[in-house]
């Protein structure tokens, strides 16, 4: 299937070129209840990836649209989002309404195989983030963000390293998608985060649960969705400069975003900046060497037409960070004599494009990415090079058909090679293919909304031997790894505010590189790892249930999960036959041994969310949420799975008080505590995995708009405190627990970020084009 990728270009250009039908439009207003204009509305077509805003009138039009039933979403600061389909044949009027409200219920998804749809329509627990929630977080980096989802937790080395978990399942089990593409960057590694630049996400969706039979391999565990901004509404320039400072560890970061749309011709261009410190903490003061530099940019030009859309993206990731090992002193002081370090670059192009027909669409998506990853024990000694190129594609023709139903047929595959240039090895050079087809159905009868779909994938896996002073030390392996997925869903409208979903689904993954055949010192992780060979490929089966209501004050959703995984691989430590470690050595340092295995498994739990606004109090906003994973091995002498999250609970208490005192408005408090619990469930086999005690952490935020006399917000501003107390702290899944023993104070490994003051500033920019260009 690998000459299909070639041939998706000159179908798009063909079928590109075939279009001439008539000009179609949609125009009107959109008012509150009381029939006031509403200026600067967004009125957004998800499937078609442009939208406008409302002028001083209220009024709005669309030209160059495809002629088709359409979803659009209109929202505006203060109004319950309005989702509505739209039938768009030739010049179409829809004039709009929006009511006042405080919780945001009805967001568009566009995870999945079946075109833009409301997100409670979706038959999985799915969660929506947008762009105000990201402005409002103060984590050092992206994923650290996302972990306010219940659900979602990060493994982390540091501030400046950390990789997303879903449900207790991560590295490869979890799929991160940007604009269509898979991000490929040796997720199997510890570490090192996502190369993906925080200020080029404008919008986030977390997909939880098996997600193969949307990306094939992979994605076991969900899928975290990233959508750059979209471009500016036609005839306008927009953009921002943001800044934000972290007390901590002197984190500086900068960034500046333009965007524009003349004649339906479209792209913007995203430039940012970060540099950080070692961050610092009660117990351990200033931890040593773990500060980092970034240096990103992104851009897009495209255009949008009657026909659809086609865009070509760019983007550029440099990270520069340190690798703390945390060894000591007597008197518990970091040694600074050694400072090893990582230089991180992710290069990626991808070409999106969407042929709009009257009763179907068709969808491509090219990439190709490049990613380096250097390991330096000093400044001019380079250790492990891993140099990978990753070409992907991926093609789905959505059909509409009367009465409700909907189908979605495609493929969609992956190239990938992989080669060493450093001196040292941890993984051999590899080659690997993927091609997958699929096929879905969708179908609305009455109340109830059914899904179902299967796929089929093949993944091909190259090993050539490796022998170093006359001995193979990485044997020529050939793997293949072939299976079937799918799924099958409902969900149930009994009223127009209570949903009922229910959905089972199968998915796979094959092991990764690392776990097939590693055999060396895996810095920053103080051990060595051993691959194995003979891993079968994990397949999992899970039940998805799913409550919420929607009433005008309160929304209450309930989310349990039963994973059942076969062959689930996890790595462990060799013990020796005296009951000590198994220890091996290299240029005279001991390192413990550790192999990966695999056993069957089942994971369980859930979430739960009431967030509420007291009437009459409906400025106060109270969110509570509570997450839960039991993870167990199965016909295995140990009973629990490693490294798996605590229960979480989370209160967020915020007030959003519009207010008219001089030139500021949207005045935005808040504050929130979250309670990790004892995670005591663990591998606790050769002293593998530790036990971690409960702890809770306080933070507090403040935000304000400062506007022109025209009420036209100039700049906002967030000054926010977290871990308020200081509270000293290891999180379950923080990899610096496991560091050396402090032989001052007897402590094992290094601690969380203490306390931390935050300030973000963001202003805003826009303006207009001539009408004569």
């Amino acid at each position: 299937m690998r000459y299909q990728a070639y041939l998706l270009p000159l179908v798009f250009i063909i079928l590109a070129g075939s279009f001439l039908s008539a000009q179609n439009s949609l125009s009107g207003t959109v008012t509150d209840a009381q029939g006031m204009p509403l200026i600067g509305a967004n009125l957004f077509f998800p499937d078609l990836k442009t939208g406008t805003i409302t002028d001083e009138n209220g009024h709005y039009e669309m030209k160059q649209l495809p002629a088709k039933k359409m979803l659009v979403q209109v929202s505006y600061v203060g109004y319950n989002t309005l989702l509505r389909p739209v039938e768009v044949q030739g010049n179409v009027t829809a004039d709009f309404v929006l009511e006042e409200g405080h919780i945001e219920s009805k967001e568009v998804v566009v995870t999945g195989l079946s075109m833009a749809q409301e997100k409670r329509r979706n038959t999985v627990s799915i969660d929506v983030l947008k762009k105000d929630f990201l402005l409002r977080s103060t984590g050092t980096n992206l994923v650290d963000n996302l972990t306010k989802v219940a659900g979602i937790s990060a493994v982390t080395t540091g501030p400046g390293i950390s990789k997303p978990i879903i449900r207790g399942l991560g590295y490869n089990r979890v799929l991160v998608v940007q604009d269509g593409i898979r991000q490929e960057g040796q997720q199997w590694g510890d570490e090192h985060g996502l190369e993906i630049d925080g200020y080029a996400v404008d919008r986030v969706e977390v997909f939880r649960g098996p997600a193969t039979l949307m990306y094939g391999s992979d994605g076991l565990g969900g899928v975290i969705n990233l959508e750059s901004p979209h471009p500016a509404p036609e005839g306008t320039v927009k953009g921002s400069l943001q800044t934000a400072y972290h007390t901590n560890n002197q984190q500086k970061e900068v960034s500046g975003f333009v965007t524009t749309t003349v004649k339906g011709w479209n792209g913007y261009l995203i430039g940012s900046y970060r540099d950080a410190g070692d961050y610092q903490n009660a117990y351990d003061g200033k931890v040593f060497n773990t500060g980092f530099e970034e240096k990103n940019g992104s851009g897009m030009f495209g255009t949008n037409r009657k026909w659809g859309y086609s865009q070509l993206r760019f983007s550029t990731f440099n990270q520069t960070l340190g690798l703390a090992e945390g060894e000591r002193d007597e008197n518990g002081h970091f040694l600074t004599d050694e400072a090893p370090f990582q230089k991180i670059s992710h290069q990626k192009v991808g070409w999106n494009n969407a042929l709009i027909f009257n009763k179907s669409s068709l969808k491509t998506v090219i990439g190709f990415q490049k990613n380096q990853r250097r390991e330096f024990t000093a400044p001019d000694e380079l250790g492990l090079f891993f140099d990978m190129g990753t070409f992907t594609y991926d093609l789905k023709y959505y059909v509409f058909e009367k009465k409700n139903w909907e189908y979605t047929f495609g493929f969609s595959g992956m190239v990938q090679d992989s080669k060493n240039k450093g001196t040292e090895v941890l993984v051999p050079a590899y080659s690997l293919r993927d091609e997958g087809g699929f096929a879905y159905l969708r179908r609305i009868l009455g109340k109830m909304e059914w899904s179902a779909g299967i796929r089929y994938d093949q993944r091909h896996f190259q090993v050539k031997e490796l022998a170093e002073n006359g001995e193979t030390r990485f044997p020529a392996l050939s793997r293949n790894f072939g299976q079937v997925s799918g799924s099958v869903g409902m969900s149930w409208f009994p009223t127009d505010q209570l949903v009922l979903k229910l959905n089972l689904a199968r998915g796979f993954r094959s092991p990764n590189i690392a776990e097939l055949s590693s055999n060396g010192v895996h810095e920053g992780t103080f051990r060595y790892e051993l691959g194995n060979a003979g891993l079968d490929a994990e397949t999992n089966l899970e039940l998805d249930g799913g409550i919420e209501l929607d009433l005008k004050h309160v929304t209450l959703s309930l989310s349990p999960f039963f994973n059942r995984i076969n062959h689930y691989i996890f790595i462990e430590k060799i013990g020796a036959a005296d009951g000590t470690d198994s220890l091996t050595i290299v240029d005279g340092t001991a390192f413990p041994t550790f192999q990966y295995t695999q056993h069957n498994a089942q994971l369980y739990g859930g979430e739960f969310s009431l967030d509420f606004h007291p009437h009459p109090y409906d400025w106060l906003h109270v969110k509570n949420t509570f997450s839960m994973v039991l993870a167990e091995q199965l016909n295995s002498p140990n009973k629990y799975v490693p490294f798996i999250p605590p229960f979480k609970y989370q209160l967020e208490l915020r007030t959003d008080i519009p207010t008219e005192w001089a030139y500021f408005r949207a005045l935005s408090i808040g504050t929130a505590f979250d309670y990790f619990f004892k995670q005591d469930r663990i591998l606790s086999a050769n002293d593998f995995e530790t036990p971690t005690p409960a702890y809770g952490l306080w933070d507090a935020n403040i935000g304000v708009d400062w506007t022109n006399k025209a009420g036209k917000t100039r700049a906002t501003v967030l000054f926010a405190a977290t871990n308020i107390l200081d509270k000293t702290y290891q999180d379950h899944l923080n990899r610096l627990k496991y560091a050396p023993l402090n032989p001052a104070t007897g402590r094992q490994g290094i601690f969380n970020m203490g306390r931390n003051f935050t300030l973000k500033l963001e202003v805003p920019l826009e303006g207009q084009i001539s009408k004569k260009l």
